[in-house]
Formats: structure tokens, sequence, C-alpha cells
């Protein structure tokens, strides 16, 4: 049973069993050879939006014992945003087919086929295989060549060159399409599923896997968000998968560049006058029926005006504290505790007005009284707290939020 799959991400496949359920949601059964499930990848397929990145994982690397060895590889979860189509004889057509679970399976069952692709049309026999590629040093081998195999999807020239020597060794250069081509694969098919049902799925998939961080559920959950956050408000959004550690963003972020995650917690705080105890908080609240977090509604503009106020926050505490204020503003801890006094203002003193007439009153206090901010002396402050003790996190949201409540707030402001 096979299914066949285009280019322009169509499946034509032969269903083996399926699941209807209310809404007209469905889940099939169905199966495929690897060699046409890999063959029918759209080159971007890794970029599904609420995907998470390809992750580092030893275990999966070695994948390719597992693909030659002829030994079974778990069932893949993929989704179809549009109608799938039941013809004759069990037979499905299917369109905008996305990678719900197994992105990680996939992305190196690829760099198996093209690197045995690559490995064929430039040695064509194993001999050479082994005596100009799999013996040969990194730097035997151009640089270009080089950079075409790390694009593969290999982890580096080592991972390349252990996938080479199983391919030789089990199956031989020749037959490797052979060997994808009878290779049965399982997958699971879902329709009818909105963008909140994908999202939840997907969630609920990956539960149990530590790859999964918290700010990529906030991601998936405030999904949303990210279209009005990023249309018209003159800053940068940077998505989990694509953003280094939290250190090294903090470090090497320029001015109104922020990530995703980061931005709905300061959107949330704002909307609550105050900030989370822990992050984890916000999926769990997200599920509540009468959720708190959805105040704003569809009021898009109240959104944007809210991002701009913290870009133009960034832009006159970057100008006067300079790289320090830049890595301040950039803390998620920082800005969520910002937010949050912003938000209690508001809702104090100026709850009857527009978001948009009341941010532009807050943004004038904090023009007039960002001197008071005193970021190196905050930045001394810290270092000196002892985690082992506290919560460093916690310890500095609540510093934040007293300090700047007391700046903004105070008749008579001092340094933070």
């Amino acid at each position: 049973i096979l299914i066949s799959m285009y280019r322009e991400n169509t499946m034509k496949l032969r269903k083996l069993d399926n699941i209807k359920m209310e809404k007209n949601k469905i889940c099939y059964l169905c199966s495929t050879s690897l060699y046409d499930y890999l063959d029918g990848l759209d080159d971007d397929f890794y970029n599904y939006e609420i995907q998470r990145k390809i992750v580092s994982n030893r275990y999966l690397d070695n994948l390719a014992e597992t693909v030659l060895s002829n030994e079974h590889i778990p069932i893949i979860t993929l989704v179809s945003e549009d109608k799938i189509i039941e013809g004759n004889q069990n037979e499905l057509e299917a369109k905008k087919i996305q990678i719900l679970d197994g992105l990680q399976r996939t992305w190196r069952l690829n760099a198996i086929k093209k690197l045995a692709d690559w490995l064929k049309k430039e040695y064509k026999t194993d001999k050479a295989i082994e005596e100009q590629f799999i013996k040969a040093s990194a730097k035997s081998i151009n640089r270009e060549k080089r950079i075409e195999i790390l694009g593969f999807g290999v982890s580096d020239f080592r991972q390349a060159k252990n996938i080479a020597q199983l391919i030789v060794d089990k199956v031989g250069i020749d037959k490797v399409d052979s060997c994808l081509k009878t290779r049965i694969q399982w997958f699971e098919l879902w329709g009818g599923l909105s963008k909140e049902d994908i999202v939840n799925k997907m969630l609920l998939l990956n539960a149990g896997h530590k790859s999964v961080s918290m700010r990529h559920q906030i991601e998936l959950l405030y999904y949303g968000w990210f279209e009005v956050f990023s249309n018209g408000t003159n800053i940068l959004l940077v998505r989990d998968k694509d953003a280094p550690s939290p250190v090294s963003f903090v470090e090497s972020r320029k001015m109104k560049q922020y990530r995703f995650s980061d931005l709905v917690l300061a959107t949330i705080a704002f909307m609550n006058g105050d900030y989370m105890s822990i992050q984890s908080e916000v999926v769990e609240k997200k599920f509540l029926k009468n959720s708190y977090f959805e105040r704003l509604g569809d009021q898009a503009n109240d959104y944007k005006s809210i991002i701009k106020f913290i870009g133009n926050c960034d832009e006159i505490i970057s100008s006067k504290f300079g790289n320090e204020g830049t890595k301040w503003f950039g803390r998620e801890n920082c800005l969520e505790a910002f937010m949050g006094v912003i938000g209690k203002i508001y809702k104090e003193d100026y709850s009857t007005e527009s978001v948009f007439h009341a941010l532009e009153q807050v943004y004038n206090i904090v023009e007039e009284r960002v001197q008071y901010f005193n970021l190196q002396e905050f930045e001394n402050g810290k270092k000196k707290l002892n985690s082992s003790k506290i919560n460093i996190g916690q310890t500095t949201k609540k510093i934040i939020f007293s300090s700047i409540l007391n700046v903004l707030c105070s008749d008579k402001p001092e340094n933070i």
C-alpha cells in the first residue's frame, strides 16, 4: 500500500483504516515507502510555523542504522490543512500536508537519502566511496562540497562518514534506493482540524519530549498574536527555534528585537497588571474556560499599541544606558516585570481611556524618569544574589516590579 507524493504537496494514498469524530474530524491510518515519502517532501518541510526547531539527539542521529537494517520506525503523524478527498478503492487525495509529529525523524531520514544520492553521483561505487570519502580527511574534500554535505542535514562531517560507512556495509550504494522503496512506513493522517486543534494535538504529541521548551509551548498557544505583533509595529520577532540560548540572545540582540514568547509574557503581564510567578502558569491557565488572558479579545490595535510602547521604551532605555540598557530590556524577566508595572498603572489610573492614549501618557512618565533606572547598580546587585538560596528569576522580577513601580509612581522617585 503506497502513498504517492508530489512536489506541490499533494498526496494520493490508500487508507488502511480510519476513525471519524465530531465536527468532521477524521484520522486515517496510512502507509508509504520511505522513498516516496522523502521524495515528495517540499524543500522547506521543516519550516511549518508551529513546529519546533531541529534539535540535537544522538539516538536519532543513529537512525541510518535502523533504516538500513530494516528495523521499525515509529509512526509519523501528518495533518492536511485542506479537505481530504476519498475516491474509489479506499484511495485518498490530500493537499497541504504538514508534519505534526515526526519532524526530527524526517529530518534525519531526508539527510540519509540526500547524502546517498550525492555519494552515488560523486563516487559511483562502494570502493570509491570508501577510499575517496570515508577514509579521506575533511580537508581533502573542497570547501564547496563540505558545505553541500552539511546542507543535507547531517550534524557534522563525521556523521556523514558514519552514514556512508553504513550504506557500504549494509546495502551498497546501488541498492539504497531499492532499500528505501521496500521500506514501508506507517502514518496517521489527520483531516478536519482547526488551527487550534492542530496546536493542541501537537502539544499532546510532544508532551513527553524534553526538547519542547516552555517558550515553544507559549508560542504555540498564542500563535495568533505573532502576525499582530509583527505587522506595523516596527519590531523584529524571533521564534524559539530560530533563537540562540537566552544568554546569547541577550548579549547579541539589537534594539527592538525580541523573542516572540517574551513579548507574549510581557503582554499578558500588562493585561494582568502583574507578572506570572512561573512560566508554566501561562500554559496551564490558557486552557481554563474563562481565561483572563483573553480580555483584549480581537482588538488588534490594542495589542499593537502595547508592542509599539515596548519598542519605544526600548529605544529610550537603550539611548540612556547604551548596550547595558539594550541587554537589560532584552531579558524576559525584566521585560515581563516592567510591563506588569505598566499594566498596573493603566488599570489604576487610566482604565477609562483607550489603551493607545493611556500608553502615550505613561510613556511620557517613563521618558521623564528613565534617568532613575540606574541599571549599572542593578546589575551589580544581581551579581550578589545566591542561586542556591533563592530563585534568581523570581527575585529579579519581584525587585524590578517594586522598583519600577516606585520610580514611575512616587512623588519623589529614587534610583532603582
